[in-house]
């Protein structure tokens, strides 16, 4: 039951620090390939600089999921549009005499700016998701819950956001969210060459922190017994 990601947003809404356990998130066992005749079933659209499904699932096959390879030659790994080959991977597709067609499906791993972009975008979902409720006061988004995984939101005094995206069986995430906001605190604001605005958490003491953090969780399913 893991923690697939961390992120930190500083007040101002930028990305300063984010965790990613590729291991977990982007294993074989969510890639799916499968072989088509012509015409291709799911319609696949170039979306954010990938292939992407946007209709049509079956068989496992989902929108969103991307295209990782055809015919058993992967994309390229900055260019996923290209195959490694150096044909288009739509090009391949819309062409009736590359039928029958292997394709392999599933997630690509998030760019730089796409992380950017993101937690941007959850900073004003964030705002605008405190104007919305009715009650005065009230806090922002708190909790996303999916059949995949759930997003857990702790926003600090300062207007700081900790962002943990879990197993949706993962307990004790509120111990993580304390946990983090604390190594935040020790290894990042009490540090004299941090600032808040506009600076990256690139510390060695916080990753060390944070890991020992995951490993004790992975271990022992809680925080309780952890040495701070």
């Amino acid at each position: 039951m893991p923690v697939y990601n961390i992120m930190i947003i500083n007040n101002a809404g930028a990305l300063v620090y984010t965790y990613t356990d590729q291991s977990r998130l982007l294993s074989s066992a969510n890639e799916l390939e499968k072989t088509y005749s012509y015409p291709l079933e799911p319609v696949i659209e170039v979306q954010d600089s990938r292939c992407c499904v946007v209709f049509g699932e079956a068989d496992g096959v989902r929108i969103g999921h991307c295209v990782l390879a055809v015919n058993g030659t992967n994309v390229q790994a900055g260019r996923p549009t290209l195959l490694e080959n150096g044909q288009e991977v739509m090009s391949v597709l819309a062409n009736p005499a590359s039928y029958p067609v292997s394709i392999k499906f599933g997630k690509l791993k998030l760019t730089a700016n796409e992380r950017i972009n993101l937690a941007g975008m959850f900073h004003s979902i964030y705002a605008i998701t405190a104007k919305l409720s009715p009650v005065a006061g009230s806090s922002g988004l708190q909790l996303l819950e999916t059949d995949a995984y759930r997003l857990h939101c702790l926003q600090t005094v300062t207007g700081v956001k900790i962002l943990v995206i879990t197993d949706p069986k993962q307990a004790n995430v509120n111990q993580v969210l304390k946990r983090i906001y604390e190594i935040y605190a020790d290894y990042a604001l009490k540090n004299p060459f941090f600032t808040m605005q506009g600076m990256n958490i690139n510390f060695t003491l916080f990753e060390e922190a944070v890991q020992s953090m995951l490993r004790h969780l992975d271990k022992f399913g809680n925080l309780t017994n952890l040495a701070p």
